[in-house]
């Protein structure tokens, strides 16, 4: 059996409960510690947990017993918190999105490189079965040449869910913006995970149903680098929340997907568990 692994959860807020029941189903991970200026959410998490309950993120950071920290934190803080565990030899992993700016995902990057630390993004739908056998399905030409890739996240989120914890949610300084960057970007993720790079984007964005400083409404057209075009829509301001979709249409076949799994698929071959590899199975189990 592999030695236990310590892990520091940074947040004790709605995703950091959510890692800590993760990881109670995982053999050989203990979480060690809680980092929290919330006294009361952090020491009931903690209490949860048998941990020890931090108010300060560099305390978390000066126990030994920590090898690995879990950031739940308002986006913004993510690129100084990361840089701070990997300088105390910590591997990282990160809640999505990893910054808020290209500039604070390089520094991390480039500071987890310098300290020889794992640095890790929770993108946890690239590991959906149905979404792996449709990106090896589209590698594998199943569709034909891609003609369009489109995703839209329509969902509903009200005042009060923005105006929670500080009110974090939907600022440009903590946020890095709205119903794109926070709710889309799993669904923005997969499309380009699947589909490969972007060229170009053209976009509006608005607020319209809400009390905040970024957008709860976008649509984007997208050029890709395969020659594909495409559209991405996300809001929080819909009458309420519809099934996730990313749908890929080429000139041999048509896929979509609704949370996940494949509604929809047509194409010059049935979609199979023959399509994943090795790697791509251990992932998924």
């Amino acid at each position: 059996m592999t030695q236990p692994i310590g892990i520091g959860l940074v947040g004790a807020g709605i995703i950091g409960n959510v890692h800590a029941f993760a990881l109670s189903e995982i053999e050989g991970a203990t979480i060690v510690g809680v980092a929290e200026p919330r006294e009361d959410a952090g020491r009931e998490l903690a209490t949860k947990t048998g941990a020890i309950w931090y108010k300060s993120f560099v305390e978390l950071l000066e126990n030994p017993a920590v090898e690995l920290v879990i950031l739940g934190t308002p986006s913004g803080m993510h690129p100084e918190q990361a840089i701070l565990a990997a300088r105390a030899g910590k591997h990282i992993i990160t809640e999505k999105p990893m910054a808020i700016t290209s500039e604070g995902a390089t520094r991390m990057i480039d500071a987890s490189d310098e300290a020889g630390v794992h640095l890790a993004v929770v993108f946890q739908n690239r590991l959906s079965p149905d979404v792996v056998r449709v990106k090896r399905a589209i590698e594998a030409g199943y569709i034909g040449k891609p003609i369009f890739g489109n995703a839209f996240v329509h969902w509903f989120r009200d005042q009060a869910y923005y105006d929670a914890n500080g009110g974090w949610r939907g600022t440009w300084s903590l946020d890095g913006g709205g119903a794109l960057i926070n709710q889309s970007i799993h669904t923005i993720d997969l499309l380009q995970w699947i589909l490969g790079d972007v060229n170009t984007v053209m976009a509006h964005t608005a607020t319209l149903g809400h009390n905040i400083e970024a957008e709860d409404a976008g649509s984007a057209s997208l050029h890709f680098q395969n020659g594909a075009l495409g559209v991405i829509q996300g809001s929080t301001a819909t009458i309420g929340d519809s099934p996730v979709k990313v749908e890929i249409v080429g000139d041999k076949g048509r896929v979509i997907l609704e949370n996940g799994v494949v509604s929809f698929w047509k194409g010059t071959n049935e979609l199979s568990d023959d399509l994943l590899t090795e790697e791509d199975r251990a992932l998924s189990d």
